[in-house]
């Protein structure tokens, strides 16, 4: 099946700017002064039960006259977090404006909103053996505490769900979310528990725009059964990746090793029973220069 464009949005913020009990509690030792938005999805449906950022396909509407900066791809992932949390990314319009108020976003597109402008950090798509496949965008919004920010800060005591596709709304720190993830707390998908481990390099949200990178390469993984009963999503770099991207099944070997024959680019996981997957272990031993632009 030919993948279908979509988008999905990280949306980072200060500790200090969100409301404590939207805060998740799964940790308390965490490392990171800010926040990654994530809402769990409901039981069915696309990546069902697990947590995800804010996300969805692209529509035909998604470009709008006063946001020619931006791509239709930009404009899908800021619909979709609207949409899915009620969070307008946009640093012109107070949150309890009339100007907006119940309107759709795409006819807020053709008003004086002027969004913030989400940065390209990824590009994943979904292994060739699924059914339903996408080729997802992932940008990143990064709210600080200028004055810019300040119309968005006020609206996240206001987030809320969207009940046909969202079971509720939560800032996780990246370093606390992967550590509940492998402690089955927490369902992740690939993409997910990948782009918290890039993100989780930085600590303060002050230093996040040098975590940045571009969605120049796709990330395709192939998912590989192991005889254990876990999953390997093996990605670009890895040196069993082009084998099994071809065809070659190359038995197990390759799987279990982890160390010292050959470059390794692969998560290491389980199904979770909800949807989505646990105990995730990013092994990553290719070079810099190797590795995938993200």
């Amino acid at each position: 099946m030919f993948p279908r464009a979509s988008a999905s949005l990280i949306v980072t913020a200060p500790l200090s700017a969100i409301p404590s009990s939207m805060i998740s509690s799964l940790s308390s030792k965490s490392l990171h002064n800010y926040g990654v938005l994530m809402v769990k999805r409901v039981s069915t449906g696309s990546f069902e039960g697990a947590h995800v950022f804010p996300g969805g396909l692209e529509e035909p509407q998604d470009t709008c006259q006063n946001t020619s900066s931006l791509s239709a791809l930009q404009i899908c992932a800021l619909r979709e977090t609207f949409e899915e949390t009620g969070l307008l990314l946009t640093d012109t319009l107070p949150p309890d404006s009339t100007t907006t108020r119940g309107k759709s976003f795409h006819e807020m597109c053709t008003s004086a909103v002027r969004f913030l402008d989400p940065q390209s950090v990824g590009r994943w798509v979904t292994p060739r053996a699924q059914k339903k496949r996408f080729d997802t965008r992932f940008f990143m919004v990064n709210i600080g505490d200028s004055e810019q920010s300040r119309r968005v800060v006020d609206q996240l005591r206001q987030v809320r769900v969207q009940e046909s596709e969202v079971v509720r709304v939560v800032w996780v720190q990246p370093d606390e979310a992967l550590q509940a993830n492998m402690q089955g707390k927490l369902p992740l998908f690939p993409p997910q528990f990948y782009m918290l481990s890039e993100l989780g390099r930085e600590r303060r949200w002050q230093a996040l725009a040098a975590q940045v990178g571009d969605s120049r390469r796709a990330v395709e993984p192939v998912l590989c059964g192991r005889s254990d009963g876990m999953t390997v999503a093996l990605l670009p770099g890895d040196k069993a990746y082009e084998r099994r991207m071809g065809g070659s099944d190359g038995g197990d070997g390759g799987l279990f090793c982890e160390a010292g024959a050959g470059p390794l680019h692969r998560l290491v996981m389980r199904k979770a029973e909800s949807g989505g997957f646990h105990c995730i272990r990013l092994l990553q031993t290719i070079q810099a220069q190797q590795q995938p632009s993200l």
